[in-house]
């Protein structure tokens, strides 16, 4: 019995021996498996890294991509709003320009009439205190020799017949001293006629022995051919060599009609001389208000296309700035170039002008490139324009710089 308990136990301690035996196997197999386990998650881990990597490089590169494409709008933008700012910019300045100037001629033309309407007003007052006096003076007198004159009225009637015949001769020598007037007035006319045989009459040398005063030029006041100091300057030079200035005066009133006559008759009375006469034109006709509405056109207008030939629209407007006070023949010259700055960009901003000359030749070279493009493709109005040009325009394209 106690041998078979012993070989059991040599048994079992023999199973156990092997169960170890076995045990250390597997921690062998198992570490062997770990191992290898540990190689496969690192290469998967490598390689999920690198996948990882080009995914984010991809990315990134696609991001870059994306920012650029987005600044490159961004500058586009941000130049196209920089564009609208300076064009919104420089209409807010010409509209500013605009305001202070109409404000200026506002200004000016209220001083003009407030000054002007004192001055009629005072006139006014002295004429009417002066009649006055003088009705006054009149009645008190008339009232005195109204006994007189009852009593040498009834003596009259008796030398009714002698008064009769003193009166006839009375006007016999009236006329006698009217015909005198008129010959000395012919003689005269033709003496000045014979001393000033050249006169400048709209920018032309004329023979003024073959000009009677009622052809002189003529002026209405508005809605002229002739600019307002043009004529003065013509009219002036046409009565300056007549001695007596009511004759003088006379012979500039027959230039006159409508507006300028009715306003002639009202200042008549109280300017005696040619110089008195030049002073008030100009202070109806171009005063600072009317020289500020040509400023304003000069300063802010635009050609249009359809409005004919270039060289037309600025001799009429060279013709009408010319005589504005403080403004140089450069200056009005430069003012009209930027009235093609719309129609011509590319051509106007690139010239140097100094002159009205230098304007001229450049629109003339503009009119006649213009008249050799075709107009079949063109809108009505501009075919009508085209063949405006062509036929020299509606407008009068001389200009003088004098």
């Amino acid at each position: 019995m106690f041998e078979a308990l012993c070989r059991r136990q040599d048994e079992m301690l023999n199973e156990l021996k092997n169960v170890r035996t076995e045990q250390e196997a597997a921690k062998e197999e198992l570490k062997d498996e770990l191992k290898s386990g540990q190689e496969d998650l690192k290469e998967e881990l490598r390689t999920s890294q690198d996948n990882l990597r080009m995914e984010l490089k991809n990315e990134l590169q696609s991001l870059d991509t994306r920012i650029h494409t987005i600044q490159t709008q961004l500058c586009k933008q941000i130049d196209q709003l920089n564009t609208k700012y300076q064009v919104h910019e420089d209409e807010i300045t010409q509209i500013l320009n605009k305001i202070q100037l109409h404000t200026e001629y506002t200004q000016t033309h209220i001083s003009e009439l407030k000054e002007e309407t004192q001055v009629q007003m005072t006139e006014l007052k002295d004429d009417t205190q002066h009649r006055l006096e003088q009705l006054k003076t009149e009645c008190h007198t008339k009232i005195e020799n109204l006994e007189v004159h009852t009593i040498q009225n009834t003596q009259s009637i008796e030398g009714l017949g002698d008064s009769t015949k003193t009166i006839q001769e009375r006007i016999e020598a009236e006329n006698r001293h009217i015909h005198d007037t008129i010959d000395q007035l012919k003689r005269d006319l033709d003496q000045y006629r014979n001393q000033a045989p050249l006169i400048i009459n709209g920018g032309q040398l004329v023979n003024t022995n073959t000009i009677k005063p009622e052809m002189w030029p003529k002026f209405k006041g508005h809605r002229d051919k002739v600019h307002a100091m043009t004529y003065l300057k013509n009219i002036l030079r046409l009565a300056e060599d007549i001695r007596d200035p009511k004759q003088a005066l006379t012979l500039v009133s027959v230039t006159l009609q409508e507006r300028a006559l009715e306003w002639y008759e009202i200042v008549s009375e109280r300017r005696k001389n040619l110089d008195q006469f030049r002073n008030e034109f100009i202070r109806k006709f171009w005063n600072l208000g009317e020289q500020n509405r040509q400023k304003i056109t000069l300063v802010t207008g635009k050609y249009r296309i359809n409005q004919g030939s270039r060289c037309n629209y600025a001799c009429d407007l060279y013709n009408r700035c010319k005589y504005v006070t403080g403004l140089e023949e450069e200056e009005i010259a430069k003012y009209i170039l930027r009235h093609f700055i719309d129609t011509d960009n590319a051509v106007v901003m690139n010239q140097t002008i100094h002159n009205i000359d230098d304007l001229m030749e450049l629109l003339k070279k503009l009119d006649d490139y213009t008249d050799d493009q075709p107009t079949s493709i063109g809108t009505t109005e501009n075919r009508m324009s085209h063949e405006d040009r062509k036929l020299g325009g509606s407008h009068n394209t001389e200009y003088s710089k004098y």
